[in-house]
């Protein structure tokens, strides 16, 4: 669904996080998309950056499970699902935006997720599992970066090294909104 990014303002959610770097997932929570080492991956980040996961799944309670086990609920949080139509407006006013496939078929290894065009479409550079098409779109065309599947250390790296670079971050915000137009 396009949306005009002209108009592009973050919306009531954003303000609970005030203060932080948000870095969000919007989908399902299925087996096979990288889920678990992404919850895993706030271990190796400071208490500033949250990860803000919106959606549902049949691993959603494993998902809560292991922010309990870890002692992560001030890192990770859980935020009911939109409709489909309103995601890149709920996008809007993060930081970064998680893509995450691992390449356990056929399917997760040549994604083209959605998830990752609607972040483009909200100004939120995009952190991806190294696939090939993502790695085509959001590396090639220096909008985010892309980390090491199912590779929660790497993943947190990568995150670090963005928001280490406020300027820089901004400049991949800025790209992602002019190849949204």
């Amino acid at each position: 669904l396009y949306v005009d990014t002209n108009h592009l303002k973050p919306l009531a959610w954003v303000r609970q996080f005030s203060g932080r770097t948000i870095v969000l997932h919007q989908g399902r929570y299925v087996e096979g998309r990288g889920l678990r080492e992404a919850v895993l991956s706030a271990r190796y980040l400071p208490d500033n950056v949250v990860l803000v996961f919106r959606g549902y799944g049949p691993i959603e309670s494993e998902l809560r499970q292991v922010v309990a086990s870890h002692d992560l609920h001030r890192r990770v949080v859980f935020l009911s699902p939109v409709p489909m139509n309103e995601l890149v407006l709920n996008a809007v006013g993060a930081h970064l935006g998680l893509v995450l496939y691992t390449p356990v078929n056929y399917n997760n290894l040549y994604a083209a997720p959605n998830k990752m065009f609607e972040y483009i479409m909200a100004g939120v550079p995009p952190v991806s599992s190294d696939i090939p098409y993502a790695r085509e779109i959001v590396v090639e065309n220096s909008l985010g970066n892309v980390f090491k599947p199912g590779d929660s250390q790497d993943m947190a790296k990568v995150i670090l090294n963005l928001i280490g670079n406020p300027d820089h971050l901004q400049l991949l915000s800025s790209k992602c909104l002019m190849q949204a137009k």
